[in-house]
């Protein structure tokens, strides 16, 4: 059992405990399980993508990135491994669960203005992360701060996706909670022109460089890489929210994402939302966030 599995079991836990009192019993699988993506130790990494390689080069040897972060700056594979299962004993005595337990980490390339890769690495993404956060506190960690921005050239164009805190979900819906125990936080992800660009969770926002011209912004509000999963009751994804925008040489525009689901249903279908914001309300809304890329 790794630190990381550890300390994601302790914290459900204490979740569990807190919450209802049950006394929570983890049962590790003999063999991790990779769910999602492909992985591949650190050293594998390091030997099949060497500094100084350009973008295409990487493609060609690890295949289309599932996050391009900054138009080119950094290309992260991510993958989950099943690490085992947690049941609760309740007060009552009957046994809860099985709830899934995962492990998620992520490849990361990161390249210089030249296109060139100048960084390697794996990242964990510790429960109630992005993978845009996670990316962000690994290239402060690895004194790449000066990347964190996006491939320079020409007068670029902005969108910026947020997601508020608290979402405006109607009665019959509710807000998916950050700290439910058997739940994860989802992070939607955000794609541009069907390129992933990053995933946002509550109070967070990406700000996106891209050409000027019409784009279509999509969001995907229960993303296919997840981190935890109740089993037996399987998540009824909607359908992604779309926004098509144009946008004139340096222009900026708003637009908000937020997720819902049906309330007091055991197998709840979630609704992702993104619309078009003012500009005078946008950013009265991002000084209460924070940023998630860049």
């Amino acid at each position: 059992m790794t630190l990381s599995f550890r300390v994601a079991v302790g914290l459900a836990s204490l979740l569990l405990v807190a919450v209802s009192g049950c006394i929570p019993i983890p049962i590790p699988h003999s063999e991790p399980i990779v769910v999602y993506g492909n992985a591949v130790a650190e050293e594998a990494i390091r030997a099949t993508v060497a500094p100084g390689q350009t973008r295409e080069d990487v493609v060609q040897r690890l295949g289309t990135p599932a996050y391009d972060f900054g138009a080119g700056r950094a290309y992260v594979y991510p993958w989950t491994q099943d690490k085992g299962s947690v049941v609760a004993l309740a007060p009552s005595g009957h046994i809860l669960g099985p709830g899934r337990w995962a492990e998620a980490r992520l490849f990361v390339i990161v390249f210089d203005d030249d296109g060139r890769a100048v960084k390697t690495g794996s990242v964990d993404i510790s429960p109630g992360r992005s993978v845009s956060s996670a990316l962000r506190g690994w290239m402060v960690a690895q004194k790449l701060s000066e990347f964190i921005r996006p491939q320079p050239g020409g007068i670029p164009s902005t969108i910026v996706v947020y997601r508020r805190a608290s979402a405006p979900c109607n009665l019959a819906q509710r807000t998916i909670d950050v700290w439910s125990p058997f739940q994860t936080p989802f992070a939607p992800v955000v794609t541009v022109d069907e390129h992933s660009v990053g995933d946002v969770l509550k109070g967070e926002f990406l700000e996106l460089a891209v050409a000027p011209g019409v784009h279509l912004v999509v969001v995907e509000g229960v993303p296919p890489f997840r981190r935890f999963e109740f089993e037996g009751q399987p998540f009824r994804k909607g359908d992604p929210a779309s926004l098509t925008v144009h946008l004139e040489p340096g222009q900026v525009i708003y637009a908000e994402t937020w997720v819902c689901s049906e309330a007091y249903q055991t197998n709840p279908r979630y609704f992702t939302y993104l619309e078009s914001r003012d500009a005078e309300q946008a950013r009265t809304e991002l000084t209460k966030l924070k940023s998630a890329w860049p």
